[in-house]
């Protein structure tokens, strides 16, 4: 990977993340910011999210791009954030960011019914297999995706000590995740979710 990745180059990716300066060591910088202090987000050349104004400047054409939050702050200005939701060179039909979000919002709900109208017959059957069950109905019922949940994802979910490696034993880490005004409500649960 050191031929494409480590450097701002010719040839390489050009995956970048621009954050605001807000700390003298630069690990401490980047592991604190939260999502007002992303200035702009940029994958294998592309930006994709960052402050409007900068969007704009980089983008120069804002029909492409969607305004997805707009955080205030006592010292400064309203800043807006904004996002190209639609990638050219992926294929994937183009959504709106509230589409992309709403999507995303069913899936992670892990409702057995969606899932089963979601997954084929054949992943399925490769799922259950690794937990040693049974093979599925033909459709797949909510009832067979029940079961893979259960066995592949814990669900319904038990209480979990965090992983040190998850919080990297930052005592303000839940403190800092809240402040983000555009945490979705489930993730607003999990200082209860999991044990402290």
């Amino acid at each position: 990977w050191s031929k494409r990745l480590g450097q701002i180059s010719e040839g390489f990716l050009a995956d970048v993340i621009i954050v605001d300066d807000r700390n003298a060591d630069p690990y401490r910088n980047l592991i604190t910011a939260i999502e007002e202090n992303i200035q702009m987000v940029i994958v294998r050349g592309e930006p994709l999210y960052g402050d409007a104004e900068l969007m704009q400047i980089v983008r120069g054409n804002l029909n492409d791009v969607e305004t997805t939050s707009t955080f205030k702050s006592r010292s400064k200005s309203a800043r807006s954030k904004s996002m190209a939701p639609n990638c050219a060179s992926t294929g994937l039909p183009v959504m709106s960011v509230a589409e992309t979000r709403a999507r995303l919002q069913e899936a992670l709900g892990f409702a057995p019914a969606y899932v089963a109208s979601k997954v084929s017959f054949d992943q399925m059957s490769k799922d259950l297999q690794r937990c040693e069950l049974a093979k599925p109905s033909n459709p797949v019922t909510a009832a067979d995706a029940k079961r893979m949940l259960k066995c592949r994802f814990g669900l319904p979910f038990e209480k979990t000590t965090v992983s040190a490696l998850t919080t990297n034993e930052d005592p303000a880490f839940f403190s800092r995740l809240m402040k983000n005004q555009n945490l979705p409500k489930y993730l607003r649960e999990l200082p209860a979710y999991y044990k402290q």
